[in-house]
């Protein structure tokens, strides 16, 4: 690997100084330059030119004239009458979706108190007689009953794991 490969490599991950860059430059722009090394000669080349490239003395005026001209012909196009009707036309419908979101009544809380019914895990129970009812209610209270079990024994043993820790352990 030649030092131009090395310098090409550092150059491609951003890790070259400024003086190797130059290196760079110098060889790109020459006459002796390694075939396998042709494809980067326009990139070099190009920042050759950049570095190179000298402003005419009278830019500024130019730029600055450009600007006046650009802030005395600003153009306002009006809107035509399809665009004004498809303004309006969105207008309403805006109105009219958020009119009906605004005016739908929800459904009371006190109908749902006439329907007798239990919710367990999200589902909608009816039940059609008081046996029925007692025993739904009697497994989701087992339910959340063995649910608090086994939280409190992971807890427990949480607990415990933490009481062996020390400060002299860690980091080991």
């Amino acid at each position: 690997m030649t030092t131009i490969d090395k310098l090409l490599e550092k150059y491609w991950a951003g890790e070259t100084t400024l003086s190797e860059e130059t290196e760079l430059r110098t060889y790109f722009s020459g006459s002796e330059i390694a075939e396998s090394h042709l494809p980067f000669v326009e990139a070099f080349a190009y920042q050759n030119e950049i570095a190179t490239a000298v402003l005419p003395d009278d830019f500024e005026a130019e730029i600055l004239k450009e600007i006046s001209n650009q802030e005395k012909t600003a153009v306002i196009k009006p809107i035509n009458g399809y665009q004004k009707l498809m303004a309006i036309a969105a207008a309403i419908l805006f109105l009219l979706t958020a009119g009906f979101f605004l005016l739908k009544t929800p459904t009371s809380s006190n109908e749902l108190v006439d329907i007798p019914h239990l919710i367990i895990n999200g589902k909608v129970y009816y039940p059609s007689s008081e046996e029925e009812a007692y025993e739904l209610t009697k497994q989701a209270l087992l339910l959340v009953s063995s649910k608090m079990n086994k939280e409190s024994k992971a807890s427990l043993k949480s607990l415990k794991e933490l009481k062996n820790i020390h400060p002299t352990s860690w980091g080991k």
